[in-house]
């Protein structure tokens, strides 16, 4: 339980958690799989994902619900649904169900149904801050934010002056124009991609290495841009906004992204901050790739959704977090590389 906000980010209120774990093939342990959340009022809405074969897999299924009026009709008809879940053959599909006012240290929670070991029943929230879940955050200067709101705000656009914003307008209108060029030398197997991808590989090397979720230090992330008096466009920032504008050269650049996370984390970041389109949800989808790679899928779940509506129908930010949904993230990165460095090679052999 005190797994949860480091798990999810930050710290749930009025909200239905179901967790799912699977035993480990080897040491027979559980381990965490897909974790879903939803705000009380749309708790039916998460249902919907015990149809997926992944989630079928699961060994257990505990369902946590956070909120302060456990009396509610709300929570009645909840506790009564999440109780009556079955699959095929019959067996229950919620092995247990506690309900508590927040997830705190300290905070009191009681079994609403289950059979679980006495212990288990009721007690208090251990300490959250020693929680194993809390270290990649620790370790990518993070807490849990205060709530999912403080976690989306992250990715937001910031808001930028005129001439600003008609600065970096026409430097994204350039990237897209060299992306197509790039795109068709591509298709004729000219020389000139594998190019583009090694400026892009020392722009995203070459910025400031800053944990990933750190509180958003403008300034610095303003170095990134690598221009002259502040020029939030230069030249590193135009390589990989290049690359970004182009699906074969986004993937291109992933591996080298992987190699120095928190280098390309900062640049990746203040692109999404400053862009839109493609170019924006391909920087929060190889970001959030970073992320997973470090052990921030809380994190890498909220750029995967902000890169979904920046950009309706994009593929590479709905295939991720479908495969982050599922509690795919073990292989994901690994299967990610390996795409990455296969498209490196082809470009490769254009020159």
């Amino acid at each position: 339980m005190a797994a949860v906000p480091g798990v999810l980010g930050f710290y749930p209120h009025e909200s239905l958690i179901i967790v799912g774990l699977h035993a480990d093939p080897g040491t027979h342990e559980l381990c965490l799989g897909p974790v879903m959340r939803a705000d009380l009022p749309h708790w039916a809405e998460i249902t919907s994902g015990f149809t997926t074969p992944t989630m079928a897999a699961c060994d257990v299924y505990f369902a946590f619900i956070i909120t302060r009026s456990p009396d509610t009709p709300t929570v009645r008809e909840l506790v009564d649904t999440l109780y009556s879940l079955h699959d095929d053959t019959g067996d229950a599909l919620i092995d247990a169900c506690w309900v508590l006012s927040e997830i705190a240290t300290g905070s009191h929670y009681e079994l609403s149904f289950g059979s679980v070991p006495a212990a288990w029943e009721s007690g208090a929230v251990p300490c959250i801050a020693l929680s194993p879940a809390m270290q990649p955050l620790l370790d990518n200067g993070g807490l849990p934010a205060l709530s999912r709101d403080d976690t989306v705000e992250f990715f937001a656009r910031i808001a930028l002056d005129g001439d600003t914003r008609d600065t970096i307008d026409g430097a994204t209108q350039l990237a897209y124009h060299r992306g197509q060029d790039l795109h068709e030398r591509i298709e004729r197997c000219l020389p000139g991609p594998a190019e583009a991808v090694a400026d892009a590989d020392r722009a995203l090397t070459n910025a400031p290495a800053l944990p990933l979720v750190a509180p958003y230090d403008e300034a610095l992330s303003l170095s990134a841009a690598g221009g002259e008096d502040s020029d939030p466009i230069g030249d590193d920032v135009m390589a990989v906004m290049t690359c970004l504008s182009r699906s074969r050269l986004r993937d291109a650049i992933v591996a080298t992204a992987l190699d120095e996370p928190q280098c390309a984390a900062t640049m990746l970041l203040y692109i999404a901050r400053v862009t839109s389109g493609v170019i924006r949800a391909n920087a929060l989808s190889i970001w959030a790739i970073v992320a997973i790679s470090t052990g921030l899928n809380s994190w890498a779940t909220a750029a995967l959704k902000a890169a979904s509506a920046e950009l309706e129908g994009h593929g590479l930010s709905t295939a991720l977090l479908e495969a982050l949904t599922l509690g795919c993230s073990d292989g994901l990165v690994m299967a990610v590389l390996a795409g990455s460095e296969e498209q490196r090679a082809q470009l490769r052999e254009q020159v």
